[in-house]
């Protein structure tokens, strides 16, 4: 479906901290609000009081904020979201993905440090697509909704162990030989010149071990040639997504 070119999105909300910094927003693909148009999701810069927005695409209306489960880590710093296939038996579902990923001490010491030090890693949440009718205003989701994946930067492929990332990204198709719908991939924030910038991807697959408490946690490939600076670790990316056809990738 298609939306107006440009809305303004009602950012107060009385619940708790106003969604003033929008760090990911992403549109469902499969419901609509009380315009006709499509259902988008939003998450503030560092959490924002663990919570998602929900909003009207066609009158920029926030409808009703989602909490996220009480067991959860606390939110650092959420930096991203996307909406895609919820991969293996569930792939013709809808998941909202967001990746609390942001790592402001990383970027300031070329990987070095990090200010997730007393985490076992980056944590990313898988949340069951909710229907926002079915729940009033500052709900807080039922745990059975949302699945939690802990990964780090450990690889060989990586080139440190820490890495600053406002940019991920879900294929809802199955890209290339091994590529599964659900798949996610994470592209990492540094300077245009450092060469560091690396796409990682978290196959659809390594999330039915993913547990809540930290006690697993997954160290992604990077993907793709990096043995020169080229167009992609040249760049600082702070954004991205892909359509559900899988057709267009965009990075910004």
């Amino acid at each position: 479906q298609s939306v107006d070119s440009s809305i303004d999105l009602q950012i107060s909300d009385p619940n708790k901290v106003d969604f003033t910094e929008i760090s990911g927003l992403g549109f469902s693909p499969t419901l609509t609000g009380p315009s006709g148009k499509p259902i988008i999701y939003i998450v503030n810069d560092g959490g924002g009081g663990r919570r998602f927005g929900i909003y009207d695409s066609g009158t920029g209306i926030r409808l009703l904020s989602l909490r996220m489960p009480r067991s959860l880590t606390l939110a650092l710093d959420w930096e991203s979201i996307s909406v895609g296939s919820c991969g293996g038996a569930n792939a013709s579902s809808s998941c909202i993905y967001i990746a609390d990923v942001g790592d402001n001490v990383a970027l300031d010491t070329g990987g070095t440090r990090t200010q997730h030090k007393e985490r076992p890693g980056y944590p990313l949440y898988k949340v069951k697509e909710p229907y926002y009718i079915d729940f009033a205003d500052n709900d807080v989701l039922p745990e059975s909704y949302v699945t939690t994946l802990w990964f780090n930067y450990f690889h060989a492929t990586s080139p440190t162990r820490y890495s600053d990332c406002e940019a991920t990204l879900v294929d809802s198709v199955g890209w290339g030989q091994d590529g599964a719908p659900g798949d996610l991939y994470i592209v990492t924030k540094w300077g245009w010149d450092s060469g560091l910038t690396r796409l990682f991807k978290i196959p659809a697959r390594i999330w039915s071990q993913a547990k809540a408490d930290g006690s697993f946690v997954y160290s992604p490939r990077a993907v793709g040639n990096y043995s020169a600076i080229n167009g992609l670790s040249g760049v600082t990316w702070t954004r991205a997504e892909s359509t559900l056809d899988g057709t267009v990738i965009a990075l910004g």
